[in-house]
């Protein structure tokens, strides 16, 4: 009896030991410096999996320029951002000191036609203001909010809050369903960007974060259109090009949207919804969506 014992006893450690060893993850952590050596807060920090450079944890610097990421991914590369300064792509390793160096050309902008963005505390969120901002040059909106601290915008533009994981996204009180709409906005179009990381009880139980964009106020009257093409290459080409339409009279508002392009091997065609201002009321149409694979 005591020999089954004891063997019931070593087999149930052997088992343990086992479990720790996969459970055994990897702390990555590091400080972030400006050029004179003085430490960087809200310096974005993402690690980024090999080869795919697919996201996979990240943190942002504390007021001592400290960040820790935990994961169990044992190899990758730490993409480093921060408005004013060049982003950086980085072996990921512990302990690392990593010395961020101003983007000049970003700078000057700044000194011509705007000031670097400020993030404060406003109610239940962090607000960072990005009208007569350099952020208004970003790009799109999911361009501009990877610049914003706490924020990683994903390649197929979903919204990451760094450390609470994935955020629901409000533009104007709205909830968005086509996370893509935020790439085919443009960074010049937002008023600021609310940060919630502990959302309250307005929000689902299920709800992890919320990024509240509010977009500035349509000025002027009549009909005007924006067309805009981009192309980007990673593991294959995509090629999109959106052409938007709006015309406002009085206190309707129509805006149209119509999309078309190629992810890689997968073609695409979408409309976008049909949004109706009259007065304070709302009305959306839906969208539709075509893929073919060749």
């Amino acid at each position: 009896m005591k020999k089954n014992v004891f063997r019931m006893t070593a087999l149930m450690a052997a088992m343990m030991m086992t479990m720790t060893s996969f459970a055994e993850t990897q702390d990555w952590g590091g400080r972030v410096i400006d050029e004179k050596g003085e430490p960087m807060p809200y310096v974005n920090v993402v690690l980024l999996s090999l080869p795919d450079s697919a996201f996979v944890q990240g943190a942002m610097t504390d007021m001592d320029g400290v960040f820790k990421i935990v994961t169990d991914v044992n190899q990758g590369l730490f993409k480093v951002t921060s408005v004013g300064y060049q982003t950086l792509y980085i072996n990921a390793g512990e302990g690392l000191t990593i010395q961020m160096k101003e983007d000049t050309q970003l700078l000057s902008e700044v000194v011509v036609k705007g000031q670097l963005p400020k993030t404060h505390v406003k109610g239940d969120a962090m607000r960072t203001t990005v009208a007569g901002t350099i952020l208004e040059k970003a790009g799109t909106v999911s361009d501009a909010l990877s610049k914003i601290p706490s924020l990683e915008a994903e390649r197929d533009g979903g919204v990451k809050v760094l450390g609470r994981g994935d955020a629901e996204v409000y533009i104007n009180g709205r909830r968005v369903q086509d996370m893509k709409e935020l790439s085919r906005l443009r960074s010049d179009q937002i008023q600021h960007v609310d940060v919630v990381q502990n959302p309250g009880a307005r929000y689902a139980a299920s709800t992890k974060a919320v990024v509240r964009i509010t977009l500035k106020k349509a000025q002027g009257e009549g009909f005007s259109f924006q067309n805009s093409t981009q192309y980007m290459y990673q593991y294959g080409g995509s090629l999109n090009d959106n052409f938007t339409a709006n015309y406002r009279t009085g206190g309707l508002d129509v805006t149209g949207s119509f999309w078309v392009g190629t992810y890689n091997h997968y073609k695409g065609l979408q409309v976008n919804d049909m949004l109706y201002y009259v007065g304070p009321d709302q009305v959306t149409g839906h969208s539709t969506q075509e893929i073919r694979h060749p």
